[in-house]
């Protein structure tokens, strides 16, 4: 079973990209999600050896895309941005990229990419891709694309979900984390190990498809040691 993280993560932590990577260097993980917040993240981004070569003995690596200050539609911009991803993407050994459907015009645009492309289930702030259906109408109508299953966007749209393993052939990795309370309030992105049993049996079904698996708990200081628990935790979940 691979076990990854997101690089985002460690934004709590105040790290910047290459820092993060630096920083899961020093976990039992099998893989690293890059995460790049705006398109000018990725553009500037540069790795340094040490981060390359950690990367490259690693399982599993894919690439989330710029989803801020971003619309992926026919123009030069995005062709720069694009063409910077594809190069960056066969430096790590990238598995796919992964897109936020909001923020894609085009659809064909990121048809021929020479590597998986796939779009992730929105959360509650989003009016569209939430549910099995919406995920599906799209699938369905671009088949190239693979789908990046967010568990706690689903429990925070209150969906359930197993319904999600119609589509389990479609899946390409999953982003692991759940809701937690902070403050008497329900939040997403939290450890699962902090959750309730009754959500761990919930989300269950999905953590043991045989799909990577990508932490995208937030690493707040006080929430540190609970890192290594949390890995070992979804490798028990086979």
């Amino acid at each position: 079973m691979v076990v990854a993280i997101s690089t985002g993560c460690c934004y709590d932590l105040k790290l910047n990209k290459l820092e993060s990577i630096h920083f899961l260097e020093k976990y039992p993980v099998d893989g690293v999600e890059l995460m790049f917040a705006q398109p000018k993240d990725l553009l500037d981004f540069e790795l340094d050896q040490k981060a390359l070569t950690f990367l490259k003995k690693l399982e599993f690596v894919s690439i989330h895309m710029p989803i801020e200050n971003v619309i992926y539609d026919n123009n030069k911009e995005i062709q720069e941005l694009l063409k910077k991803t594809v190069t960056f993407a066969k430096q790590v050994n990238s598995q796919y990229l992964v897109f936020h459907p909001t923020v894609v015009k085009d659809f064909d645009l990121i048809k021929n990419l020479p590597i998986q492309v796939c779009i992730e289930n929105m959360n509650t702030k989003e009016n569209n891709y939430k549910t099995v259906k919406e995920i599906k109408s799209v699938l369905d109508k671009y088949p190239f694309l693979g789908l990046v299953l967010d568990i706690s966007h689903v429990l925070g749209n209150n969906l359930e979900p197993s319904e999600f393993l119609v589509l389990k052939d479609k899946i390409k990795g999953i982003h692991s984390s759940g809701q937690w309370i902070k403050k008497g309030n329900l939040k997403e992105h939290g450890f699962l190990t902090e959750g309730t049993k009754e959500q761990l049996e919930k989300i269950k079904p999905i953590l043991q498809l045989n799909k990577p698996k990508i932490i995208e708990a937030d690493f707040y200081p006080t929430k540190i040691l609970l890192i290594d628990q949390e890995i070992q935790l979804i490798k028990t979940m086979k």
